[in-house]
């Protein structure tokens, strides 16, 4: 997602890069010549999954990725601030060493790990501007080794997918226990759930009376019930967006899918612990298929979690309205992207079906709610 404030939600400047140029600017920061260009899904950034020669002259790099590689040009705003580049390698490095199939960044011809370029905001074949009178602006460029697997989103979502879901967000919580990058200390973003009460001057661009009154009565709850106690709650690092779009999927050996791979760390920071598991229920409900009730995601990915982290009875407490608060922060400020720039049409991607599971579980009474999950949990996944 990204933006470091509320006010950077309407100043980010996503890249312009054309495909046809992008094999130049690889061969140009990594000594990678470029065989095949795909672009990929991103918010505010711009991603594309590339294959390359097996012949190159990097002398970094001993040997070119089987799979290929994401190239990745990061938005104006976050490319202001390569601190935080350094902060995201090291965690996906940590991630890595622990057997997590993550990506990891490849080094430049001149050693670095990512390299800023002046991009030109002209489409075309062309990424260098002509002269200084051509608008352009820096951007953040880095190659990352590619993450093999399907996304999350084109398949069907099943209670085995979303119980390892819950399971990932605790496993990462686990393993960067200890993790720490001074970049981390004081990092800010309009779309890190602590934020959530900033969504309230955003509400006008729902033109729906009775969604916009939903999602600002989500947002006054969560800044009355759940902003007091945060930093009462467990602590660590969170991944920041475990959603459809950034998990990866494999068939196992059963034959059925499992989650085998995790990218995107743009949004990771650290706070409490909960909103973690909170982000992944809100997603998993948006499209779930008609025979998971929507109702059911959360059990499944409650239960999952606690495979490897035990939920503290005020976390518990708080889950079903950082859940609903999630839902008013990504469909308010998606509206609101989308309002800024209409030919944005990825950051909609929520609103299609959203809306009505927020107001499922909105309406849904917490203890009933609860009741529903904790059943779940004992009859589905009792080890």
């Amino acid at each position: 997602m990204g933006g470091d404030t509320a006010e950077t939600v309407t100043q980010t400047s996503k890249p312009v890069l054309d495909k046809s140029a992008v094999p130049d600017l690889v061969h140009h920061i990594f000594g990678l010549t470029v065989t095949h260009v795909k672009e990929l899904n991103a918010y505010d950034d711009l991603n594309f999954h590339i294959q390359v020669a097996p012949v190159h002259s990097n002398p970094f790099i001993k040997e070119v990725c089987p799979d290929g590689y994401t190239l990745k040009a990061l938005n104006s705003v976050e490319s202001k601030r390569p601190a935080i580049v350094e902060a995201h390698n090291q965690l996906m490095w940590k991630l890595k060493d622990e057997g997590f199939s993550v990506p990891y960044p490849t080094r430049t011809v001149s050693n670095t790990e990512w390299s800023v370029e002046r991009l030109t905001k002209t489409a075309g074949p062309r990424w260098r501007p002509q002269d200084d009178s051509e608008p352009a602006s820096d951007h953040v460029v880095r190659l990352l080794a590619f993450v093999p697997g399907q996304i999350l989103h084109s398949v069907p979502y099943t209670p085995t997918l979303i119980f390892e879901m819950g399971e990932m967000a605790s496993r990462i919580a686990n393993c960067l226990k200890d993790f720490h990058h001074p970049v981390y200390d004081d990092l800010d973003s309009s779309w890190y759930l602590r934020s959530v009460p900033r969504v309230a001057q955003f509400t006008w661009v729902v033109k729906d009376p009775t969604r916009r009154h939903m999602a600002e009565q989500a947002v006054e709850r969560f800044t009355k019930e759940v902003v007091p106690v945060i930093d009462q709650l467990p602590q660590g690092m969170l991944h920041g967006d475990l959603n459809e779009q950034n998990l990866l999927v494999s068939a196992g050996a059963d034959g059925q899918q499992h989650i085998a791979g995790l990218i995107d760390f743009g949004d990771s920071h650290r706070s409490a612990l909960v909103f973690e598991l909170a982000l992944v229920i809100m997603y998993m409900m948006v499209d779930c298929p008609a025979e998971l009730p929507r109702l059911d995601v959360g059990g499944h990915a409650l239960a999952g979690y606690r495979r490897h982290r035990a939920l503290t009875p005020p976390e518990l407490k708080v889950l079903k309205t950082c859940v609903c608060a999630r839902f008013a922060q990504s469909l308010v400020l998606g509206a609101y992207a989308h309002h800024q720039n209409p030919a944005n049409e990825y950051v909609l991607m929520t609103a299609t079906n959203g809306w009505t599971a927020f107001a499922a579980i909105w309406e849904e009474p917490e203890e009933r709610l609860y009741a529903r999950w904790e059943a779940i949990g004992r009859e589905r996944w009792a080890e």
